[in-house]
């Protein structure tokens, strides 16, 4: 019950047990220190979580741990964990580059990448500097609005340039950790439905 809690929609590529140690067993045989791993510590202090971007050992490949408490009376005594790839949680979050006219991306509110159908300054560079380094807002729209509004836990849009093309930007709030689901267009690039698709977003949002 504690897996089908946080499984939601999608393929898991593993389950596993954490004991109050951190230690993991995961399914295939695979054991894990988890012990710095924040998700663990937060789900050992009885807190639902979802880990940062991490290489699961044997595989190789990038996964993100979703993990609940496991109680034991009064006090939790372990975690369950589910993992899931990176491409997988990407698919299940509705991560798309909407056939080339726009592009996905879940960011901390810092602006760092957590995951995204493209990179565009590349992962070393936060999304809010990006826009910075190679973009202007539009009047009446900032960056630092958009900061604090993330901050904050609000919703919003932004409209400005980047490289001399107009550019919305729709970010929100998602359930995880505080991050934020971030669809940004470049507006002379979208057409048909994906131009409804946008402006509904803009009236639900704005």
């Amino acid at each position: 019950p504690y897996l089908e809690e946080i499984a939601g929609s999608g393929e898991a590529l593993r389950v596993g047990a954490v004991n109050a140690q951190g230690h993991a067993w995961i399914s295939g045989g695979i054991e894990w220190d988890l012990a710095g791993e924040n998700a663990i510590q937060r789900a050992l202090n009885g807190e639902r979580s979802i880990s940062q971007k991490l290489i699961l050992p044997a595989d190789g490949i990038p996964v993100f741990l979703l993990t609940v408490p496991v109680w034991q009376g009064e006090q939790p005594a372990g975690a369950a964990i589910l993992i899931k790839s990176a491409e997988e949680l990407a698919r299940q979050l509705e991560i798309q580059s909407f056939h080339g006219q726009g592009h996905s991306h879940i960011v901390d509110r810092s602006g760092s990448y957590i995951i995204s159908d493209e990179e565009p300054g590349g992962e070393e560079i936060p999304f809010f500097e990006y826009l910075e380094q190679d973009g202007s807002a539009d009047p009446g729209y900032s960056l630092e609005q958009m900061r604090r509004d993330m901050q904050e836990g609000r919703s919003g849009v932004y409209y400005g340039k980047l490289n001399g093309t107009h550019l919305a930007v729709l970010y929100q709030p998602i359930q995880w950790n505080g991050w934020y689901m971030i669809n940004s267009f470049l507006l002379n690039e979208v057409t048909g439905n994906y131009q409804a698709m946008l402006w509904y977003g803009v009236l639900v949002i704005g």
